[in-house]
């Protein structure tokens, strides 16, 4: 990825110090900013915005909120870029962390973290120090191996943040059993972060063994995987896994509408995913489409509800642009479903389609282009020249924020329409892969029309979960496989931000 320049810290809080002057908060700059180092952070980090921020050209990623980046900038953590640990660390994990927990600001959450920093040259702490600033209901646990380290912030951990400190080894099967048990007695955690010791092996380890505390709809997150990757003799051979690793574990890895509840979104016990903006579920129930669980039109196994809420929850209110393939007019629910439920979700969006079947496609063509603003192309999504034509006409009127492919869901058409898409596509815009639990099926199901005959999309996202490791700044600690490997990268592989998978579905963000 291509190097981003950051604005300093003082231009953030430089901005602060002119709002607040002009509303006449404030009789002088000094007053301001000590109101600000006094606590006031969050009026600035409400409102952040630097270089980095504004670079993405979609609202997909431009629009997110900026808090946890600001907060963890302030605290001078390395989970973002521009902290102070080692500079060319490239970590932006700003962008996981706005989308699964940028809505979790008020809720009384239970986190745990291991690693308190105690070995970083930034020094101890600062992950506390953010998360107490995101999170000011939490309660924030961690476990630490450096004891006399982490006896320095037991009061602080204990008292103050209403959390437990865990003084061991993260790997140590007492220690994770302890935690565990504790869990479920106090309270499972919401979130659990590992950012411990970054050895390939022990973050399985840790991941198995404190599964059973996270509670359902919770999130664990794995920070600092790329070491998977790393010479034998990076840092004397530290970082050599010894058995199975985490990355390979899991390569695959104002209406009524507003309020919505039902037995599905009470079923996770979580507030990472329970309290998600369930929009989407609810529209997407009564236009009658199939992509979520218990439509009007069948008992659908699809539940891209939690995925679509995570990347586009925030965008209700935004002019984006929306792509998708598949009008729906082979589907037994009728066609015209998604254009009614992305009309409803994105009033302000401006909506096109692809349907190859011309002759149901043209009594939506007056909806699409004249009521939606879109553009209804009739043909293929395989057809060269067509994909062609819409990569042309994106550049000519403006790219795509979100790209949906809910066509024909052969495995290998995917991929083709994926290739042939992409750069109709903003930086930091998202395509949405549906529909991919066809790549697995027996030969004999449909007739055959879903047999790959070539690479799929799958076969691409299974690679990227790797590949997307080559834009980390410590790449020249990879051993010689992981570097070849990032070398023979293809220009679209070079340029995936990101690759989140749940169940039958796929994003991928550009960069």
């Amino acid at each position: 990825m291509g190097e981003r320049s950051l604005t300093p810290l003082y231009y953030a809080k430089d901005v602060a110090v002119q709002q607040l002057t002009s509303s006449g908060l404030a009789s002088n700059i000094q007053a301001v900013q000590q109101r600000l180092q006094g606590g006031a952070i969050a009026v600035e980090c409400d409102s952040f915005s630097n270089n980095y921020t504004d670079s993405f050209s979609s609202v997909v990623t431009r629009s997110l909120s900026w808090r946890f980046y600001c907060l963890a900038l302030k605290a001078g953590t390395d989970k973002v870029s521009g902290g102070t640990d080692t500079p060319n660390l490239d970590h932006q994990y700003q962008l996981l962390y706005s989308r699964y927990f940028g809505h979790l600001r008020d809720e009384p959450i239970k986190l745990l973290e291991i690693g308190l920093g105690c070995n970083m040259a930034y020094g101890p702490g600062k992950s506390l120090e953010l998360w107490r600033k995101l999170f000011p209901r939490a309660t924030i646990s961690f476990i630490e191996s450096d004891v006399e380290c982490a006896e320095k912030y037991k009061q602080s951990v204990e008292r103050e943040a209403g959390g437990t400190l865990y003084m061991g080894d993260q790997k140590d099967a007492k220690l994770l059993a302890k935690i565990v048990a504790d869990a479920h007695q106090a309270g499972q955690y919401d979130i659990i972060i590992d950012d411990g010791g970054h050895n390939p092996t022990v973050q399985l380890v840790s991941l198995q063994g404190l599964w059973p505390a996270l509670k359902s709809g919770g999130a664990y997150v794995e920070e600092d995987v790329h070491p998977t990757y790393f010479r034998g003799d990076t840092f004397q051979g530290f970082y050599n896994a010894t058995g199975p690793t985490f990355m390979g574990w899991g390569v695959a890895s104002s209406d009524e509408c507003d309020s919505f509840v039902n037995n599905y979104t009470s079923a996770f016990s979580s507030a990472v995913t329970r309290s998600l903006g369930w929009r989407f579920y609810c529209l997407a129930l009564k236009a009658g489409t199939d992509k979520v669980s218990g439509s009007n039109a069948r008992k659908s196994a699809h539940q891209y509800q939690v995925l679509y809420a995570k990347y586009f929850g925030h965008l209700r209110d935004e002019p984006i642009k929306l792509l998708e393939i598949g009008l729906g007019c082979n589907m037994f629910y009728g066609p015209g479903k998604s254009l009614e439920l992305w009309r409803k979700l994105f009033p302000k969006a401006q909506i096109s389609f692809v349907e190859y079947d011309v002759t149901c496609a043209k009594k939506y063509k007056e909806s699409i282009e004249r009521e939606s603003g879109g553009t209804l192309y009739m043909g293929d999504q395989k057809d060269a020249k067509l994909l062609a034509k819409i990569v042309a006409d994106a550049r000519q009127q403006g790219q795509y924020d979100i790209i949906i492919d809910d066509g024909g869901h052969n495995p290998t058409v995917q991929l083709v329409s994926l290739q042939g898409l992409w750069p109709a596509l903003k930086s930091g815009g998202a395509y949405v892969e549906e529909d991919v639990h066809p790549t697995y099926f027996r030969p004999d199901v449909g007739h055959g029309f879903y047999n790959a005959t070539g690479p799929t999309f799958m076969s691409l996202a299974s690679r990227l979960v790797d590949l997307v490791h080559c834009s980390s700044g410590v790449r020249d600690l990879y051993c010689h496989e992981a570097q070849e490997r990032c070398k023979r990268a293809t220009p679209l592989e070079q340029s995936v931000l990101a690759v989140d998978c749940m169940p039958e579905a796929c994003v991928l963000v550009k960069k």
